[in-house]
């Protein structure tokens, strides 16, 4: 079942309930300490500091999962037969880019198909 949420306090409720992977206790404490205890400032605080530290050191491993995730969404919509779902994956492409055969493919035939 899929979701759309446009609001990422949101998006952090629910992540657990649809999601729930490896990367829940991690986009939590981000949520909570980087936005709202420290407020996107450094902090002060030596163990503050070193939590922030072993956040940066997850990010790249989170933002890799995220995008293999979001490829297979992305093809999921490329593939369908809902022009609007085509136009946005079309665009989400232009703007991340997905370097192997299967997205380039895909990316053709939802072309080709949409100017028939």
């Amino acid at each position: 079942m899929q979701r759309f949420v446009s609001v990422k306090e949101i998006g952090l409720v629910l992540y657990p309930d649809y999601i729930n992977d490896q990367w829940v206790e991690y986009l939590n404490t981000v949520y909570t300490h980087v936005k709202l205890r420290w407020g996107y400032v450094l902090p002060r605080k030596q163990e503050n500091r070193a939590l922030l530290r072993r956040l940066c050191e997850q990010t790249l491993e989170f933002e890799n999962h995220f995008l293999v995730c979001y490829r297979t969404y992305l093809l999921s919509l490329l593939r369908s037969k809902n022009q609007d779902s085509q136009n946005f994956a079309i665009d989400r492409l232009a703007e991340v880019h997905y370097p192997d055969d299967e997205v380039h493919v895909a990316l053709l035939t939802a072309c080709e198909e949409l100017h028939r």
